[in-house]
């Protein structure tokens, strides 16, 4: 009988790894790294374990783009706060929304998840437009503003509620 090996805390041994990462492209090098950092690379793994290695990436401002990517698409990134970012449609000129900390973005999910049934399921609304006209409405904005990207913690918080309230009508 086969049994399963669970690697344990106390049997990792992590190990330093350095990457120069002049004229590598950014899409390879980032699968390389992620698998290192997740442990994935052992024969070892465990999902459920930090028994990835460290990694430190060298001369990153000379990395390479494979075809127009780093022209082609933008990036919006909070200067003081790397950890602020915003997404844009796919014309990658319009913004998705606002600048989002980690709080916001889970607020915004959370909202997407109750408000989307409403339209989704068809059984409340039977269109996305008529149920954002809804919200709109109960949030007093303007159909324009009424958004989850567009919306603040409180906001995304007032919506839900709504939602809430409605599907349990």
């Amino acid at each position: 009988m086969k049994t399963t090996v669970s690697t344990k805390h106390t049997e990792i041994t992590k190990k330093w790894i350095l990457i120069d990462a002049t004229d590598l492209v950014v899409g390879r090098l980032a699968a390389f790294v992620a698998n290192r950092l997740r442990g994935k690379h052992l024969p070892s793994f465990t999902p459920h374990v930090d028994d990835g290695d460290f990694v430190i990436i060298t001369n990153a401002e000379k990395i390479h783009f494979t075809g127009n990517k780093f022209l082609d698409k933008k990036y919006y990134v909070c200067a003081n706060n790397k950890d602020h970012y915003v997404g844009t449609y796919k014309d990658n000129v319009t913004a998705l929304g606002r600048l989002a900390d980690a709080e916001l973005r889970s607020f915004k999910s959370q909202g997407h998840d109750s408000f989307d049934p409403l339209w989704k399921e068809r059984k409340i609304f039977k269109s996305r437009k008529k149920a954002y006209e809804w919200l709109s409405e109960e949030m007093s904005l303007p159909i324009e503003f009424t958004h989850f990207g567009m919306f603040s913690v409180a906001q995304c918080i007032k919506a839900i509620e709504k939602c809430k309230e409605l599907s349990n009508q």
